[in-house]
């Protein structure tokens, strides 16, 4: 008999693991297209290929509903904002929650 854990409806907390898992898979998205660029042969190059894909297909999944695509466009805007200037001319650091 296994044990199920109960839901904790934490929104807050939930919303900073969801952004913070989305940028891990994201960043090793970018690091497989990355790797690809260094592989030696076709099969290793289709073999990132498919990770990859699989990864993009995982994010996607429940078509947003239930899924990353929310915490993806997220974590993108973030991003974006990490790289804006304040009115001093001064980079902003932004944290992603």
């Amino acid at each position: 008999m296994t044990t199920q854990k109960p839901f904790t409806p934490n929104t807050t907390k939930k919303l900073e693991k969801m952004a913070t898992a989305a940028n891990k898979i994201s960043e090793a998205m970018k690091a497989l297209e990355e790797a690809k660029k260094y592989s030696d042969d076709w099969a290793e190059w289709e073999t990132l290929q498919y990770f990859k894909h699989q990864l993009q297909e995982f994010m996607s999944q429940d078509n947003g509903e239930a899924g990353f695509e929310p915490y993806v466009a997220k974590v993108e805007r973030e991003e974006k904002r990490m790289h804006a200037f304040n009115r001093q001319g001064r980079r902003v650091r932004v944290v992603v929650p």
